[in-house]
C-alpha cells in the first residue's frame, strides 16, 4: 500500500446530557478523511478535523480530548534497500504538544471519582 494515514487515538471526556455525569469515550479517526473537506493553503486542516471529531461527540456538552490523545502519522512508501524491503515509517505528536488544538485539549486526566 502506498501512501501516508493520519489518525487521532485517545480518549474524549465531558459531561453527558442525562445524566449529568462525567464519561469518557474512545476515539480512533482518520483524520485524512475528514480534513480532505477544510484543507487549505494554511494546513488549517488538522484543526478543523480535531473540532469536527470533538463537536461530533453525541450526546457531550463540551467534550475535550484528554492530555494522552495523540495523532499517529504513517508514511507507507516500499522500496528495497540491501535486499530488504523497506515499508515506510511512523510518528506521533501528543495533542497536547500542539499549541493550535490547545482549545480541543483538557489540562488534566479525569480520575475514576470523576467518572460515573
Amino acid at each position: 500500500m502506498n501512501g501516508s494515514t493520519v489518525t487521532l487515538y485517545g480518549t474524549l471526556t465531558g459531561r453527558v446530557w442525562m445524566p449529568a455525569v462525567t464519561a469518557t469515550q474512545p476515539v480512533r479517526e482518520d483524520l485524512r478523511a475528514i480534513a480532505r473537506r477544510f484543507v487549505n493553503q494554511d494546513g488549517s486542516g488538522l484543526v478543523d478535523a480535531v473540532k469536527s471529531v470533538v463537536d461530533g461527540a453525541g450526546d457531550f456538552q463540551s467534550a475535550k480530548l484528554t492530555p494522552d490523545s495523540y495523532v499517529l502519522i504513517k508514511h507507507e512508501r516500499p522500496y528495497r534497500l540491501w535486499g530488504r524491503t523497506i515499508h515506510g515509517y511512523s510518528r506521533y505528536v501528543m495533542v497536547k504538544d500542539l499549541p493550535s488544538l490547545a482549545d480541543y485539549v483538557t489540562d488534566e486526566m479525569p480520575s475514576m471519582e470523576d467518572i460515573d
